[in-house]
Parts: C-alpha cells; sequence; structure tokens
C-alpha cells in the first residue's frame, strides 16, 4: 500500500544512504544492512553483507562521487517495505570514471523501529 509519509521517510533514508556512499561511512551501512543481506548487483554476482560491505565500502575499490534517485515508489506490507526505482551512480571504479543508470528493487524489514535492508537487485538502464 503506498503512503505519502512512508514514501518521504524512504526518500530521506536513501538520501542519507547516498551520503554515506560518498562519506565512505561503513558504521551506517552495518547498521542499514540486515545481519541476513543478499544482494544481486547489475554484472549478477551476488553478495552477502560481508562481501557488499567489503566491495562497495570498504575496499576502496569503488569511489562513490553520488548516487541520485529517482522515480521512487514505496509499498508497504506489514512490516516489509518494497522500494523500486531508478539509481543515477557517479563513481570511480577501478581508476575509470563511471557515470551510470540503474533500476533496483529493494526490500526492507522494520526491526525495532528501524528499516533494515535485506535484499535488493539491480540492473543497467537508461538515462532516460
Amino acid at each position: 500500500m503506498a503512503d505519502a509519509s512512508l514514501h518521504d521517510e524512504f526518500v530521506r533514508l536513501f538520501a542519507a544512504r547516498s551520503m554515506a556512499l560518498v562519506q565512505n561511512d561503513v558504521g551506517f551501512f552495518r547498521r542499514l544492512l540486515a545481519d541476513d543481506f543478499s544482494y544481486t548487483n547489475a554484472s549478477g554476482a551476488t553478495l552477502d553483507k560481508t562481501a557488499y560491505l567489503q566491495f562497495y565500502i570498504e575496499s576502496q575499490l569503488v569511489k562513490w562521487q553520488a548516487q541520485e534517485w529517482d522515480d521512487l515508489h514505496v509499498r508497504r506490507y506489514g512490516e516489509v517495505a518494497v522500494v523500486t526505482g531508478r539509481i543515477h551512480d557517479r563513481a570511480i571504479f577501478e581508476e575509470t570514471e563511471r557515470d551510470a543508470y540503474f533500476r533496483s528493487t529493494q526490500i526492507f524489514v522494520q526491526q525495532a523501529g528501524e528499516w533494515r535492508y535485506v535484499a535488493g537487485h539491480t540492473t543497467n538502464a537508461t538515462a532516460v
């Protein structure tokens, strides 16, 4: 079910998440990702929480410049929120500047009053 206040809550959460990427804030992601987190990236690799933190944050392999979300849709099903949207990533990956668009579905579960990211999938998309 769509809810304007829930949508606004996730807009704020995703803005904080984008800032945490740029600032390389591993603590933010340790709190956000559920212990049993699972993510499939646009290359088809599946990462658990440890691998996600290592690849996207800790290793500095990806140096985030910005991540912007649009076309964000949030649906709540009890303690679960399903979020879909388009991502515009700007980063330096393996010393090469990247500017790419993706579509993503992300699933969050509310635990102890906080949203925890439990699963996600991202695929390549066009700029439009």
